[in-house]
């Protein structure tokens, strides 16, 4: 996290991050993140390997498109 708060769900967990904080998301794993302030959220997200639009599958949101 490089600014803001946020939620993250990975699988069954939940946690709140925060500036300078990070989190591993294991292959395959279903994860949801969200903005939980009013202020703009920043992220770096590093993907090992490179993350491809296929790799997305959007679980709720039917309106969400991919990128």
């Amino acid at each position: 996290m490089l600014q803001g708060q946020g939620r993250i769900v990975v699988g069954d967990d939940e946690a709140i991050l925060g500036p300078g904080e990070i989190v591993l998301i294991p292959p395959g794993k279903p994860h949801k993140f969200s903005n939980i302030s009013t202020n703009p959220l920043e992220f770096l997200v590093v993907c090992v390997p490179a993350w491809e639009p296929t790799n997305t599958v959007w679980l709720e949101g039917s309106d969400v498109k991919a990128p």
